[in-house]
């Protein structure tokens, strides 16, 4: 059979008949062709395949380049059969050797990837037939790039699981910016089930949307910090409130490729509550503690005050038993009003020490509800329309002392009254009876108290300024003392609660 000439066979003179010119075109074309050849990167071999009974049995290496050398490690393989190269070649990789064949039988070009397991290399190959029987192979060597991709499926595997798992909600997004370079949206470009759990958005619906097609409103503070991320390179780690969702989140923002970055975030939005309702009972301690110094100050000086009203009492009793009616009439008479005086303002103290638990006053089982009803009765046509009461039936009994209970009634109201001033607004009484059970520590005042017995009973007055519930379990009769400018503060001044009588 005859044999096209390879590139090393191309003859080095022209036939004697051509024109000299033509003869230079040739011989320059042959130059440029075979510097190509010998200083191609690619590896080339031209082979011619052996065939017997019409199958493929071997080829043989007719012209191979330096790079064909360097590539694949082989030497001196011109003019030898690939089975003498490589042994066992036919049995081991199988798909090259019928791929050979099958391009020099039908001279359909091929291009293909292949591993070479007698060689133990990765093989990008492009193969054509010159003239039937005869194949042209030009190959690079691709394993290190074959090595790449696995390793970067491995670590996209491992990627798509940490993703997948994680607790915290994750999604990947790219940067939407404006002319200027201003961050105006930014593109959903994947999520993990965790994302669709504390969101409740699920990933069919978000993938390739905005944000703002997704959320009322988006918070300019939320782009301002992704787009610090893409433009500094850097990743980020705030805590942020969302308003359209109304929670809060610890976020962390880390920079991809290009506008792309990745936000993992989990929603703290009960960590938070838990620490503003922590620092409120500090606080509410702290003020506890300046209240308990204010109320044995005052203590004092109101058993201090009375000593002295008793020595003042005692003193004008003396002098009015030295004197006659009839006698120094105006002496007597001034005598009388004195004590009279005197006898008020003892009883003031008396009260400020009752008030202030010094003192015990006659404690009998009454009603709560029906002291509390007939005690509003005048204040409620004081306040038209704005005192508002809820006592469901009688009861509940408890033992106490009713003047006691109408004195902190209208401190109660007129605080709350106070504290809506000239707004329009409405003041809520209620009584109930609660279990022990139902007195959790965020109602304790003091904030150490603990409740001993089974049922308690609570009144409770409250503004539509502040709702809130300040029954103070144990010492019903201990204030809570702060400085407040009319028409505002808290609305309450304290609050009562006592044991319900079965």
């Amino acid at each position: 059979m005859n044999k096209r000439p390879a590139p090393d066979s191309v003859p080095s003179q022209q036939p004697a008949e051509l024109p000299a010119e033509e003869g230079q075109r040739l011989r320059e074309s042959e130059a440029r062709y075979r510097g190509l050849f010998e200083h191609m990167a690619e590896g080339y071999a031209y082979c011619r395949m052996i065939f017997e009974n019409g199958e493929p049995q071997d080829f043989v290496y007719l012209v191979v380049n330096a790079a064909f050398e360097t590539l694949t490690g082989l030497r001196n393989v011109t003019g030898k059969s690939v089975s003498d190269v490589i042994p066992h070649i036919r049995e081991t990789d199988p798909q090259l050797f019928s791929t050979y064949a099958r391009v020099a039988m039908t001279g359909q070009a091929e291009k293909f990837e292949v591993f070479v397991q007698a060689l133990k290399m990765w093989f990008s190959i492009s193969v054509y037939s010159p003239e039937k029987g005869y194949f042209v192979a030009v190959f690079d060597v691709i394993t290190e790039r074959k090595k790449a991709e696995a390793a970067l499926r491995e670590s996209e595997q491992k990627f798509r699981g940490l993703f997948t798992w994680m607790g915290e909600a994750v999604q990947l997004c790219e940067l939407v910016i404006d002319e200027v370079g201003a961050p105006t949206d930014v593109i959903l470009i994947d999520v993990n089930p965790a994302y669709e759990q504390q969101t409740g958005l699920s990933r069919e619906k978000v993938i390739g949307r905005r944000i703002k097609e997704l959320l009322p409103v988006v918070e300019p503070v939320w782009l301002e910090r992704y787009g610090e991320v893409i433009r500094t390179g850097k990743p980020t780690h705030f805590e942020e409130y969302n308003a359209s969702v109304g929670r809060w989140f610890d976020v962390y923002a880390s920079p991809m490729t290009g506008r792309r970055f990745a936000v993992v975030f989990s929603d703290i939005t009960e960590r938070k509550w838990a620490e503003a309702e922590q620092a409120d009972i500090e606080i509410q301690t702290r003020q506890l503690k300046k209240d308990e110094s204010l109320v044995r100050m005052a203590g004092a000086v109101a058993h201090h005050f009375n000593n002295h009203l008793q020595a003042i009492s005692g003193s004008i009793e003396l002098a009015m038993d030295h004197l006659s009616p009839g006698a120094e009439r105006i002496a007597y008479t001034c005598l009388t009003d004195a004590m009279g005086a005197t006898r008020r303002a003892a009883a003031v103290s008396r009260q400020m020490q009752a008030y202030l638990g010094e003192t015990a006053g006659r404690k009998t089982p009454i009603d709560l509800s029906e002291v509390c009803r007939q005690n509003i009765a005048p204040l409620q046509r004081d306040m038209p329309g704005v005192l508002e009461a809820d006592f469901v039936g009688p009861g509940p009994v408890i033992h106490a002392n009713a003047s006691q209970i109408r004195e902190v009634l209208i401190n109660l109201i007129t605080n709350a009254w106070e504290a809506i001033g000239h707004k329009d607004g409405a003041i809520r009484m209620s009584v109930s009876q609660r279990s022990a059970a139902e007195i959790t520590s965020r109602y304790h005042r003091p904030v150490e108290w603990q409740p001993e017995l089974t049922d308690y009973a609570c009144l409770e007055v409250s503004d539509i300024w502040l709702r809130d519930r300040r029954c103070g379990y144990g010492e019903p009769f201990r204030p809570v003392l702060f400085t407040k400018i009319r028409g505002t503060g808290f609305g309450f001044g304290r609050g009562v609660g006592g044991r319900a009588d079965p």
